[in-house]
């Protein structure tokens, strides 16, 4: 798994799940809502063709999630051949009727020139638009488009506004981004408990490298060790090789935790395979230091690791 940064964070993220109703919505007829659901089973079972002409049925009615579906199906080849003009026709009409995901598609179809123009301009119009609409995904863009100056002036304190609007909603690319503006300082002031915020908040939504460098950022204050260890073995299970080298020299000096050279040693062993830096010469220097029995139980345990996902932590408000 690639190590990632604020700036190497794609700044459109996809906006491809399948709008729904809101649940209790007066204004959508129960039986258009009832349909639009049945198209949403058959389109997950793989049945494009029934989700098609249902949602084509009822875009026919003009009803925006379906028009926003339509434009997903012809952008992805679902049950159609991809066509980006058509899939950008359809996002327009949803996007009229305020259909956030459909202005964030517009906007990255604008930023590549897929189907449309490329106009950074408008696609900066279309995600200001579903920022105020509160899309959390378009607020994340939008401050990506400030940090990285595309279609505006690169503004970092803007952008953290808009991150961070992001992030409360529990975003967590967002909220690694502003972590990470706070943690270096310099475009807003530093601050590392609010960098420790977010990247709560990133790592709560199970992202890993917000494990990561709440691991560092932790170790770093050389108080909170333990804290530090559970969340550096939380992002090497997910994969992450910083984390595991890390994680490894943490346990073969027995920081934070008891000295376990054997787990150590495992972690120098995957981490090498992926390829971090310094985790061959680390796993080499510590085989010799261990017996025979210790280094091939460590092999076999790193034969067999697999990544597992972070778990999501479910927000108390919910």
């Amino acid at each position: 798994m690639a190590e990632k940064s604020a700036k190497e964070t794609p700044w459109l993220a996809e906006d491809q799940a399948l709008v729904l109703p809101g649940k209790g919505d007066p204004e959508v007829d129960p039986k258009i809502a009832a349909a639009f659901g049945r198209a949403g089973d058959a389109y997950n079972k793989g049945n494009f063709a029934t989700a098609l002409e249902t949602w084509r049925r009822l875009a026919g009615a003009g009803f925006g999630p379906a028009l926003y579906n339509l434009g997903v199906m012809h952008e992805h080849g679902r049950g159609v051949a991809v066509d980006y003009t058509k899939a950008a026709n359809w996002y327009r009409k949803a996007a009229k009727q305020e259909v956030p995901g459909a202005l964030v598609n517009l906007a990255r179809l604008h930023v590549e020139g897929r189907g449309v123009k490329r106009d950074p301009d408008e696609a900066l119009h279309l995600l200001e638009q579903a920022s105020q609409l509160g899309s959390a995904p378009a607020q994340f863009n939008l401050g990506a488009a400030y940090l990285q100056g595309l279609g505006t002036e690169a503004d970092p304190e803007e952008a953290a506004v808009w991150f961070e609007m992001a992030a409360e909603q529990g975003h967590a690319p967002a909220a690694y981004n502003l972590a990470v503006l706070y943690q270096r300082g310099g475009a807003i002031e530093s601050d590392l408990e609010e960098a420790e915020r977010y990247f709560t908040i990133a790592a709560d939504a199970g992202d890993a490298f917000a494990h990561l460098a709440l691991g560092d950022l932790l170790a770093q204050s050389k108080t909170e060790l333990a804290k530090a260890i559970a969340h550096l073995d939380v992002a090497a299970r997910a994969g992450v090789a910083a984390a595991q080298n890390r994680l490894a020299i943490m346990l073969a000096k027995g920081e934070g935790a008891k000295r376990d050279r054997e787990t150590a040693l495992m972690w120098f062993h995957v981490a090498a395979g992926l390829g971090a830096a310094n985790a061959a010469r680390n796993r080499d220097a510590l085989a010799a230091s261990v017996s025979k029995h210790t280094r091939d139980k460590a092999k076999r345990r790193a034969d067999t690791f697999r990544p597992q996902p972070p778990p999501v932590v479910e927000s108390s408000e919910n």
